[in-house]
């Protein structure tokens, strides 16, 4: 019997190698055999780099009414934006339309130059042919600089670029001209009309004319004609070789439909993504590293058992993920890491369990069994809430958040398993084979007794304390309000890797001459970076939106003062973009908070449902007043701390009232602040571990993350802190006065 456990034992422990090893290594040729996570796991653009602009389209008034029309447009605009694109060979491009918002989002990975593509793919490409007035001269140097627009001379349209058949780009060697050009294939309408024109030209004074070619009103070409033109063909000259190939491959793919405002805008380089995504990596090994020393010290074998467990979990996680082909991004990294925290946490619920059975003199294997059975209805309950608020963040959550929503919901199901499958078959199969029979080796002291601590009797000063820390946030945000990030209030974020230290005074002066509608740019200037690019980076950050066409004069002035700048990223916002992320973190909150407040009544009773929602709404109050302390920018990562710690706060506030439903089942008059009380002192020690170990990894993200990961971190670990105080402090006591309250009434009213 015992060597049978043994090999079972062996078996499930090789089991578990290989899965970890076939995860990060892979297993046989390229050709056959399991690829390695690695190499098949479909990133996001925020670590692989690439583009991500969502436009709104500008309907004309005569469609406005008729959304049969709209729609097709629409789509026309979204074909010809394909075209495009297909025509970059662009790696997997992502077109999609939203009809009811009318709003075109495109997604480009892999993208190396980010600003010529959104340039490219956005313009409308609206190519027109001008007669130049005879007593007007537009000059060489003007149209090499693009400073000459249609409405700036007299001239009569000659046609536009519905009339050209075909068009390509090529090299031109003649005796004229030596350089790129756009050959042109005009249809009999368009022959004509520059026949008609090429007439004027020749019966004029002079005997010649110009011919303004213009795309979308800037003149990029002015040739002369002093011959009657006929055939159909032409060319534009005097283009670089990119220039001619976009404008070619633009007049091909014909002009867009609609007009398109750029309303989102996510760019980013390729080499911040993959530094961002090295810290995280160290960060989550360096935090599993932690977390293994914590739970081996504090439950020996079981916390060895639950080391071998969370690298399954790490495993079935990425496995799971490149099986749904999943996009990791970097909060889903995030969300990994967090889930190394959690997932902990049913080990934790079960190990202590099993510590309390020992202690009260039963076998390891009586205790063992009788562990798990009893926290069994805990680990759901817990578990299913902090589900409900990863749902609801996928729901609400775009890009990256849905890939925090998605491995953080994909790490709840997967620590479920491990835990209450694969942790307790160790267990069992490792008491069974006789190595470790001393109660000792799983967590059992001698000579315990249970000490009752009064928490519940200073639940004043508890109260007094939570509302101390609300009261200073609020005054915080009274006077400094809150630091909105662009995705909130609109705006445009810039970022540069300088390659040198730099002061913010010498970037503002170097982008003094930049001008939109006439204004100054107004910014702030920041430093940014993590190791060796640490205040090497500049974040440039304005309240306006800023074109692709602004971006990139920005870039030019830039580069004159720092040549070896490094592109890094660009964030660019509307503001009603920003009030719709609003709009979203509200309303998710509250579904969640109704959800979760649905759930608790039907597994518990109402009593319970309220006072979990009273508690998750003081951690949500604590969250705002640590955002408004330390001045952590609201962004669209708030989103996903606030319902993170919803989630976790209901999770450890359930664990109590758990404890406190099995506990009240035997008082037949039960002192409900009692019962509150040796509740809470059964499982405090439950709640203070599981913070720690959330907290290590979280802490570990912290401290190696870069910036973007730091605002979701402090936010997470000062979550983390605020769920654990409640689950002891606020909602325990509010339970207990509920109660209270209802039984004195109860009394009052039947005369006892």
């Amino acid at each position: 019997m015992k060597s049978r456990r043994l090999l079972t034992l062996v078996g499930l422990l090789l089991i578990v190698a290989l899965t970890v090893y076939v995860a990060a290594f892979g297993l046989g040729t390229d050709k056959v055999g399991i690829s390695s996570v690695k190499d098949d796991m479909k990133l996001g653009l925020d670590i692989q780099g690439g583009v991500v602009i969502e436009y709104e389209a500008v309907i004309p008034e005569d469609i406005a009414d008729d959304e049969d029309e709209i729609a097709r447009q629409l789509d026309g605009t979204a074909a010809v934006m394909s075209t495009r694109i297909d025509s970059k060979g662009l790696m997997e491009p992502r077109v999609t339309i939203n009809y009811s918002q009318r709003r075109i989002r495109v997604e480009m990975p892999g993208v190396t130059d980010v600003n010529e593509a959104a340039k490219f793919i956005g313009t409308t490409a609206k190519l027109t042919f001008h007669k130049v007035a005879e007593t007007t001269v537009l000059q060489a140097a003007d149209i090499d600089a693009r400073t000459i627009r249609v409405g700036d001379f007299e001239g009569e349209e000659i046609m536009d670029g519905s009339s050209v058949k075909d068009s390509g780009s090529r090299f031109s060697s003649t005796t004229s001209y030596v350089g790129y050009v756009v050959d042109l294939v005009l249809d009999s309408d368009g022959s004509a009309a520059f026949e008609a024109a090429s007439k004027e030209f020749v019966n004029r004074a002079s005997g010649k004319g110009q011919i303004a070619i213009a795309v979308d009103d800037v003149v990029i070409s002015a040739p002369w004609a002093s011959q009657v033109l006929t055939g159909g063909q032409f060319y534009i000259s005097n283009m670089e070789q990119q220039e001619a190939n976009d404008l070619s491959l633009q007049i091909k793919s014909g002009a867009l439909p609609l007009k398109l405002e750029e309303i989102e805008t996510n760019l980013i380089g390729a080499t911040l993504g993959q530094d961002a995504l090295d810290s995280s990596v160290n960060a989550a090994i360096i935090g599993f590293i932690l977390v293994v020393l914590f739970m081996i010290i504090v439950y020996r074998i079981p916390g060895v058992v639950a080391s071998i467990a969370l690298a399954l979990y790490a495993a079935i996680i990425l496995f799971t993920m490149t099986a749904l082909q999943a996009t990791l991004t970097l909060p889903g990294v995030v969300g990994i890491v967090l889930g190394f925290g959690m997932a902990v946490d049913a080990n934790v619920v079960i190990f202590e369990r099993i510590k309390e059975e020992l202690n009260n003199g039963k076998t390891v294997r009586a205790a063992v069994k009788y562990g798990f059975k009893r926290a069994m209805r805990t680990i759901l309950d817990a578990n299913i809430t902090t589900l409900i608020a990863a749902v609801v963040l996928y729901t609400f959550g775009d890009g990256p958040i849905k890939g925090f929503a998605t491995t953080l919901g994909i790490g709840i199901i997967a620590s479920m398993f491990t835990a209450v499958v694969f942790t307790r078959t160790l267990l069992v199969n490792l008491e069974a084979s006789g190595l470790f029979t001393n109660p000792k080796f799983f967590g059992a002291s001698s000579n315990i007794k249970e000490k009752i601590r009064n928490i519940l009797n200073h639940y004043k000063v508890w109260f007094a304390i939570s509302a101390a820390v609300i009261l200073i946030g609020g005054g915080m945000f009274t006077v400094k309000g809150m630091n909105l990030g662009i995705d909130f209030q609109g705006g445009t974020e810039i970022q540069y890797y300088l390659k040198t230290d730099f002061d913010t005074a010498d970037v503002k002066d170097a982008l003094s001459s930049f001008e939109k509608d006439g204004v100054a740019l107004d910014a702030v200037y920041l430093k940014a970076g993590i190791g060796e690019t640490a205040d090497k980076e500049l974040i440039i950050r304005t309240v306006s939106s800023l074109n692709t066409t602004d971006r990139a004069t920005i870039e030019e002035l830039l580069l004159k003062a720092y040549p070896n700048a490094e592109f890094r990223r660009v964030n660019q916002f509307s503001p009603s973009v920003g009030d719709e992320i609003k709009t979203k973190a509200v309303l998710s909150v509250l579904i969640a908070a109704v959800g979760m407040l649905i759930y608790i009544t039907f597994r518990f009773e109402i009593v319970f449902g309220i006072a979990s929602i009273i508690a998750l709404l003081h951690d949500v109050l604590v969250l705002l007043a640590v955002y408004a302390i330390f001045q952590i920018p609201v962004n669209t990562a708030f989103i996903a701390a606030i319902l993170t710690v919803v989630g976790y706060s209901i999770n450890d506030t359930i664990v109590v009232f758990d404890r406190i439903r099995e506990n009240i089942k035997f008082e037949k008059k039960p002192d409900y602040f009692e019962v509150a009380n040796r509740s809470l002192n059964q499982t405090i020690i439950r709640s203070i571990n599981t913070s720690l170990t959330t907290l290590l990894v979280i802490g570990s993200l912290y401290f190696l993350g870069i910036d973007s990961i730091k605002d979701l971190a402090l936010p997470l670990m000062a979550g983390v802190i605020a769920g654990t105080y409640s689950s002891i402090f606020i909602a325990s006591p509010i339970w207990a006065l509920w109660r209270k309250h209802r039984s004195d009434k109860s009394k009052h009213y039947t005369g006892n």
